[in-house]
């Protein structure tokens, strides 16, 4: 059987080996002992924080479509649930069995990725003015302005009928945001509406990255505190149809963090040149092995930018710093030595220093609960080492096939004359390699 569902390691990436070494066994195996069979025959636990250890097992698993690429949190969870449920039933009052639930995850996961393709159609809104053009291809979804909703691209009955509250009523009936639609796909709702958010992820996040690139902002005695991005997604978001129709009467999708809109990003000069930034850098993303990848980090810089508490833009920031350094969980001397990598040598010792203050705040923040001083201007300040890296990984400077690649050449010594040695030496390998295969 086609192996599509896995554990998560720590660094987040799946697991492939044969062994049970990140399996939730004892999680599995207390389940099944203190389990009891409803009258349906089905498992039940008298103790409601038994729902703690179905949150835990949320987070160890991740399921690859048969493209490789990692299924929405949403319907993976439901895939693995369906399984898990199962394999309880037949283990009332005993361990539950690890390979059992992979194997009936993998047979439910088989199914599901069995299911037509349905084409649809997201509408949501951007803090602009007005799209930078009349058409916008991303990936596989196609972003396009909408003028208004109208009849066409009605609100579903639970918003149209205000059964939401008041939550997003004001930013309903008042908003200058731009509506957009957004041409997507998905064997599920939840899995067209992510398709969908991805796209819209990614063209902003480049957007912004063009944009404040080497920025600055300082927003002292402002009550309200703005975010480091300048082009933000509106906290609404409806699937529908192709003929418009709501695709569901009872859902929508929406940021539950949102508090209000954000200023408009205007149409000017400043569009021309970041959008032709962003046309370039999606021709080179498709050309990449490892585009996936850098795509997500680019998804992950976007919403740092939109949050509105800089701390947590910042620990999202380091997060990023963690991730294209290959460092996740490691010892952050080594984050701090392969991020300095890309700068000058006479630069280096200053910036160290920046970067060892940065942890302190990191570790302040994490460790004992402090916010920084200064959050606007610290989490600038980890925006200033992020954006160079992800410029390089965006364009391949160092031409790799991987964002582990990257982080490799990043851990390489920095002295010229060490590495100019070191190639000598690989010639050198090389050549009797060589020699030594042709006999």
């Amino acid at each position: 059987m086609k192996k599509y569902v896995f554990y998560r390691m720590p660094t987040g990436r799946p697991y492939k080996g044969n062994d049970d070494k990140f399996a939730p066994t004892n999680i599995l195996k207390f389940l099944g002992e203190t389990s009891k069979a409803n009258p349906d025959g089905i498992a039940s636990w008298q103790n409601l924080k038994v729902m703690d250890y179905f949150t835990a097992l949320r987070s160890m698993f991740v399921l690859l479509d048969p493209d490789g690429q990692e299924l929405n949190g949403s319907d993976s969870w439901g895939i693995v649930n369906d399984a898990l449920r199962q394999v309880l039933r037949n283990s009332i009052g005993k361990p539950a069995s690890v390979a059992a639930l992979l194997e009936q995850a993998n047979r439910e996961a088989a199914a599901f990725f069995q299911k037509p393709v349905a084409n649809f159609v997201l509408v949501t809104s951007l803090s602009v003015e007005q799209l930078p053009a009349n058409r916008i291809v991303a990936d596989s979804c196609q972003i396009t302005g909408l003028r208004m909703r109208g009849s066409r691209y009605r609100l579903p009955k639970v918003l149209e009928f205000h059964r939401h509250g008041a939550a997003f009523a004001e930013h309903l009936q008042s908003t200058k945001y731009q509506l957009v639609k957004v041409t997507t796909h998905g064997r599920t709702h939840q899995d067209a509406v992510e398709n969908a958010l991805s796209a819209v992820n990614l063209v902003r996040g480049l957007w912004s990255l063009f944009d404040t690139f080497g920025s600055w902002s300082f927003h002292g005695g402002i009550p309200q505190r703005k975010p480091l991005g300048v082009i933000h997604l509106g906290p609404v978001h409806t699937l529908h149809n192709l003929d418009g129709t709501p695709a569901t009467e009872e859902m929508y999708w929406y940021d539950p963090h949102f508090s209000h809109d954000q200023p408009l990003f205007k149409n000017n000069e400043r569009w021309i040149k970041i959008e032709k930034n962003r046309r370039n850098a999606m021709r080179t993303l498709r050309t990449l092995p490892h585009r996936r990848d850098v795509v997500a980090l680019i998804e992950r810089y976007a919403e740092a930018l939109d949050q509105l508490n800089p701390d947590i833009a910042f620990l999202q920031m380091w997060g990023i710093l963690e991730k294209l350094t290959d460092t996740v969980g490691a010892n952050y001397d080594e984050t701090i030595k392969r991020v300095l990598w890309i700068y000058l040598n006479e630069e280096r010792p200053m910036l160290k220093e920046m970067l060892e203050s940065i942890r302190n705040y990191r570790n302040q923040y994490v460790h004992a609960a402090k916010g920084n001083v200064d959050p606007d201007q610290t989490a600038y300040l980890i925006k200033s080492f992020v954006d160079p890296h992800l410029l390089r990984l965006i364009f391949n400077s160092f031409k790799v096939n991987s964002v582990e690649q990257y982080a490799e050449v990043l851990a390489l010594p920095t002295d010229i004359a060490v590495l100019e040695q070191r190639i000598r030496r690989l010639s050198r390998a090389l050549r009797g390699k060589k020699r030594a295969n042709a006999k």
